[in-house]
């Protein structure tokens, strides 16, 4: 489990927007090149988020990592 609050909001963030566009974690996974098992450990609190997969993210959800991490609504 993640030591650090954030990260988990993190990966509940990763996971509303994810389900908000109505895509799978597979679909997820090919647009970020995150592997599919470390997406779901993420959104489950399971594995801690490194950078790459952040940047990979907003680069997915068109969001700041501000936003990302804090949880608001400024896409890019």
């Amino acid at each position: 489990m993640y030591k650090n609050g954030w990260q988990r909001s993190a990966g509940i963030e990763i996971a509303r927007r994810r389900i908000e566009r109505r895509w799978s974690r597979a679909v997820l996974s090919r647009l970020t090149g995150v592997s599919h098992s470390t997406i779901v450990r993420i959104e489950e609190g399971k594995r801690e988020i490194g950078i790459t997969a952040y940047i990979a993210c907003c680069n997915a959800f068109g969001c700041t990592l501000d936003a990302l991490i804090t949880n608001q609504e400024r896409e890019r």
